[in-house]
């Protein structure tokens, strides 16, 4: 589970329960689904690789909850004074189109409908971009290799490698999980018109790539943000926001636009 995050302006805490929350429950499915399915195979590879649907199942559903959880976090790090800014200017904007009208009226629309912020994305769209991850291709190549890995291991040692391969998911689900609350503070920002600096845990685990980019400008290209990869940065899964590698703690913050 994520380490909480430092206090925000004011040394309130940051809302991270709801992260904490998906990152525990998916977790636990995984740990469930892979110990269930080697029990009834008695740890062979195909037990293993039995576990797929509902590891992809469990990972899908916290990346999706994630999403929004990081638009909500977006929110609440946003300082007061740049929502009230933002409320004057607001034009009904999406993400692809679409948004979820939830928040705070803003006055009538025409014919006398009240006009809100939305201050989550829809879910239709939360479905799409997640679904754009390829979560059941990258849960199929993480058991194949654990699986071949299993099977020549001697009876004796199997639970210690079923152990590993659910320790390998339980790293691809966190991963994600991070990267689609990254997606969700993304999605605010432009939503709002902000801008996104990236975030460290400013602790002892910060590691040597991630420390020098903390408070460092995320820039927008085309309809969102994207960090150009710094030097050291070798994962293939980087997508130019956090999270910049596996297990990565950090985290992007709205910012004042100007």
């Amino acid at each position: 589970m994520s380490t909480p995050m430092p206090p925000g302006a004011g040394g309130e805490r940051l809302p991270t329960a709801g992260l904490d929350d998906v990152e525990a429950a998916t977790e636990a499915a995984i740990a469930d689904a892979v110990q269930g399915a080697v029990g009834a195979q008695n740890a062979t590879g195909r037990g293993l690789r039995g576990a797929g649907p509902q590891v992809v199942e469990a990972i899908t559903r916290g990346a999706r909850r994630s999403v929004t959880v990081g638009a909500a976090m977006a929110r609440a790090l946003t300082p007061a004074r740049d929502l009230e800014e933002i409320v004057a200017e607001f034009a009904p904007v999406g993400w692809g189109g679409l948004v979820q009208v939830v928040g705070e009226p803003l006055g009538p629309l025409p014919g006398g409908a009240p006009r809100r912020r939305a201050v989550l994305p829809d879910q239709a769209t939360v479905v799409q971009e997640v679904a754009g991850w390829d979560i059941p291709a990258r849960v199929d190549e993480t058991l194949a290799r654990q699986a071949a890995r299993l099977d020549v291991e001697p009876e004796a040692r199997r639970p210690r490698r079923v152990g590993i391969a659910q320790r390998a998911l339980w790293t691809q689900g966190l991963t994600l999980i991070h990267r689609a609350a990254g997606v969700g503070s993304a999605w605010f920002a432009g939503a709002f018109g902000l801008g996104l600096v990236w975030y460290t845990r400013e602790d002892e685990r910060v590691c040597p790539v991630c420390g020098p980019l903390h408070e460092v400008p995320i820039p927008r290209q085309g309809g969102g943000f994207v960090l150009p990869p710094p030097p050291g940065a070798t994962w293939r899964g980087f997508t130019g926001l956090p999270p910049l590698h596996p297990r990565c703690r950090c985290f992007p913050r709205p910012r004042h636009r100007r």
